[in-house]
């Protein structure tokens, strides 16, 4: 029988050398949104429940539709996404959402994730980090997520994402203290 920490590592190293395209299957488990490993079912990830809105159109941009200049870079970066969008109506209905990586039915990793969606058409629905710099476990995850997404615009926010987020080169040590 696996050891709780052994299961970890194998997490690990699955979050770090898996084909985002295709050793993640997309499907749904009690009404949530969910990715199972293909090479083993008893890894998932789960997006567990979105919370309240945390950002509107005035926020990001000015009257001009310009965005505003105080803002800290990942603030920026928000908005930037927000602009596939030529309406941004999707500045309106930015929600947290929290992911959670699993082993059967036990948590293994949480964590905190930003859902872009413009409910009057299908050109945005986009999950991205909290912060700009995330460790790349986490980036693959925010990968896995966003590589099923049926939205219109996703090509260009996934490009935007690689060009943005800066991925920290992690050890399984990284992994476990996040867990």
């Amino acid at each position: 029988m696996k050891t709780f920490d052994t299961i970890k590592k194998e997490i690990y190293h699955i979050l770090k050398d898996c084909d985002v395209a295709l050793d993640f299957e997309r499907s749904e488990k009690h009404g949530k949104e969910v990715y199972v490993y293909s090479e083993n079912k008893s890894i998932s990830i789960m997006k567990l429940n979105k919370n309240k809105k945390v950002y509107s159109y005035d926020y990001f941009f000015n009257k001009d539709k310009s965005i505003k200049d105080n803002l800290p870079e990942y603030e920026c970066f928000v908005g930037e996404i927000c602009e596939i969008d030529n309406s941004l109506n999707c500045c309106n209905d930015i929600t947290e959402e929290e992911w959670v990586v699993l082993y059967g039915n036990t948590p293994i990793l949480r964590l905190i994730f930003l859902n872009i969606l413009n409910p009057s058409s299908s050109s945005i629905d986009f999950t991205i980090p909290t912060n700009l710099d995330i460790f790349d476990f986490e980036f693959t995850i925010l990968a896995i997520i966003n590589e099923k997404s049926r939205a219109s615009k996703s090509y260009e926010a996934k490009r935007m994402i690689d060009n943005k987020v800066r991925k920290k080169e992690s050890s399984c040590q990284n992994f476990l203290d996040k867990c």
